[in-house]
């Protein structure tokens, strides 16, 4: 059997993953021109063209960080020799003689209705796909790290305004129970004691002012700085602290426009509308 017919030995050359033909034994009878041209690059001490070398033997002499990995080749050949698998496949890596690390995927399979069997053994470099995959698993660490920050920063948004909420409650009960059950007495001890009609008149107009006081302390009269939902709370906050619609948009997972729009609504609800003072130092007078 001549191997190397012209015509199929012009369509090894043209491919460019680097291909070898061995015998049962590991003996190489073929290669192609890509084969070749790394055996020159390599430097191969004999034949660029390998035939004549034993490809087992090859593997099971290699020394240094590759021993590993040539012997596990030679292990995955010699069971196809054998028949025990169709066919084998392996990814691997090495560093080249220019320092550079390269990865491979490993094929090696009969040639179907040859007799004696023959075998071709594919080396295709895959080292681009390897850098885009080590660049994609980087990417998806960092969205993951940037996840969790988020998440964090969301987790601590959440309990700060649980934290102003009950404060704020402890606040307002605080202002009542003072209002009720001190103030209120001493108005009436006032109103009851003066004689003058004017000072019970002054009396009445202050009653009246801390009943609203009160009114507002227990929410019956609407806040326009209190009434803001929990979204607008959210974004109120996080302005208060200085972040930009851009970050906030990040944190609570909204888009920019969205973050500018409850800015505006913020600004409406609490008399800003056409002021010049910016947001964000009125919230840091108010809060």
């Amino acid at each position: 059997m001549n191997l190397k017919l012209s015509v199929y030995q012009a369509i090894l050359d043209s491919l460019p993953t680097q291909i070898s033909i061995i015998d049962e034994k590991g003996n190489i009878l073929a290669t192609n021109q890509s084969w070749q041209n790394q055996a020159i690059k390599g430097k191969i001490v004999g034949r660029p063209d390998c035939i004549g070398y034993n490809y087992l033997e090859i593997c099971e002499k290699t020394e240094g960080p590759e021993r590993e990995t040539a012997q596990k080749i030679a292990q995955g050949i010699k069971r196809v020799i054998r028949g025990e698998i169709p066919s084998y496949k392996d990814v691997y890596s090495f560093i080249d003689f220019e320092g550079q690390e390269r990865w491979f995927l490993i094929t090696v399979a009969p040639i179907q209705g040859v007799k004696p069997k023959i075998f071709v053994v594919a080396h295709e470099e895959i080292t681009s796909i390897k850098i885009l995959e080590k660049k994609l698993e980087e990417r998806e660490e960092k969205i993951e790290e940037q996840k969790k920050e988020i998440e964090e920063m969301q987790s601590t948004l959440r309990e700060t305004l649980k934290a102003k909420e009950k404060e704020k409650k402890e606040l307002l009960y605080t202002i009542k129970s003072y209002l009720e059950n001190i103030v209120d007495p001493l108005i009436d001890l006032v109103e009851k004691s003066s004689s003058q009609e004017n000072f019970s008149g002054v009396f009445k107009i202050l009653k009246e002012k801390l009943e609203e006081l009160k009114k507002v302390t227990s929410g019956e009269i609407a806040n326009p700085f209190l009434n803001l939902n929990l979204k607008e709370a959210q974004v109120a906050l996080l302005v208060k602290e200085g972040y930009s619609s851009k970050d906030i948009a990040r944190i609570l997972n909204l888009s920019k426009p969205a973050v500018d729009f409850y800015r505006k609504r913020i600004r409406k609800k609490i008399g800003l509308k056409g002021a010049k003072e910016t947001l964000e130092e009125f919230l840091r007078k108010t809060f």
